[in-house]
């Protein structure tokens, strides 16, 4: 969702397989069906303030797959390749994300966009930048079956947060995610993290929500997932899902 409140993703319409869809703030409805007349599936995953759409799309039939753009009209535009991802883009139209390789499809490399091309942050980061704030600061990470982290991009350098989750960033730079709290390792060599709520500042540490908000007994903040440019902070937790609001 933009800031106007137009919503992009994707729907199964008719059986027919995931298409990608936006939700204009004023009732408009309309799934992305075609490309210059070919069929083609897919999800839409961003969407920026002036409300273009972006995701991708694969040929119906078939396994070529690509990136797309939609600013309306009968067409999107296609771009990129099936080892691209666009997980976020920023209110100004920065898209981020993360590229794979052929050789290894299980975790890849964090990317910005740029002329429509995927360009790496950082040769020695993993995983995928997953939000991006108005300044172009982004935040992401990565998980293996025993590794996780996070990092944060600020335009020109990367660094590793105190945090090992994250998931969103405000536009004055706030962070939220997760720490881990407890790693258990499996017989198969695995591991298994738990997690509490966190949110970062900018400050040396990450805190920690469940030690700074009245949690009632029972319940855990397992992770933030989201906080906009106001301070409001969503999340799951044991139960279910939370809503923080700042004081």
């Amino acid at each position: 969702m933009n800031v106007q409140g137009d919503i992009a993703g994707a729907a199964m319409i008719n059986g027919s397989g995931l298409l990608p869809f936006v939700l204009r703030a004023d009732g408009r409805f309309q799934v992305l069906r075609s490309a210059h007349g070919v069929p083609l599936s897919g999800e839409a995953s961003a969407i920026d303030a002036s409300g273009v759409v972006y995701g991708a799309v694969g040929t119906m039939g078939s396994s070529s797959t690509s990136l797309f753009s939609y600013e309306g009209g009968p067409d999107m535009t296609l771009f990129g390749d099936g080892y691209d991802q666009i997980r976020a883009v920023s209110p100004s139209g920065l898209l981020v994300g993360c590229r794979f390789s052929a050789e290894d499809s299980s975790i890849g490399q964090p990317v910005v966009f740029r002329n429509r091309g995927s360009v790496s942050i950082s040769p020695s980061l993993r995983g995928c930048l997953t939000a991006v704030n108005e300044a172009g600061v982004a935040v992401g990470g990565f998980r293996t079956a025993n590794e996780i982290g996070a990092y944060l991009w600020d335009g020109s350098i990367a660094r590793t947060l105190p945090m090992e989750v994250a998931n969103s960033i405000s536009a004055d730079g706030k962070v939220a995610g997760a720490v881990v709290v407890e790693r258990i390792q499996s017989g198969t060599g695995s591991s298994t993290f738990s997690t509490h709520a966190a949110l970062w500042l900018g400050d040396v540490g990450a805190q920690d929500l469940n030690a700074i908000v009245d949690v009632p007994i029972g319940l855990e903040l397992i992770a933030a997932v989201a906080i906009n440019d106001t301070g409001w902070i969503v999340g799951t937790t044991s139960q279910g899902a939370f809503l923080l609001a700042p004081r």
